[in-house]
C-alpha cells in the first residue's frame, strides 16, 4: 500500500492512501524528513520514502497548473 502525505500536525502524518483514505502515522514511526507531498510504503515494516514516484507525482502536478494557467497566445 502507498501512501501520500497530506499535511503533518505536531507529532502526527495525516496521509490518503490508495484507496483515498485518510490514515494517520505517529511522525515518529516514519522516516526522518518526510514532507507534504511525498510518497511512502512499508517495507518489512518499515516506512520507506518513494523518491521517484514522488518526483514524478510533483512534475506531473507542476505541468497541469503550468498547462491551466498558462495563458495561451491568441492570434
Amino acid at each position: 500500500m502507498k501512501y501520500s502525505v497530506d499535511r503533518i500536525e505536531e507529532s502526527v502524518v495525516i496521509c490518503e492512501d490508495e484507496n483515498e483514505e485518510i490514515v494517520r502515522f505517529k511522525l515518529s514511526a516514519l522516516p526522518e524528513g518526510i514532507k507534504e507531498g511525498d510518497l511512502f510504503s512499508f517495507t518489512d515494516g518499515v516506512a520507506v520514502i518513494l523518491t521517484d514516484e514522488t518526483a514524478s507525482r510533483k512534475k506531473e502536478l507542476y505541468d497541469l497548473q503550468k498547462s491551466i494557467f498558462t495563458k495561451k497566445k491568441r492570434v
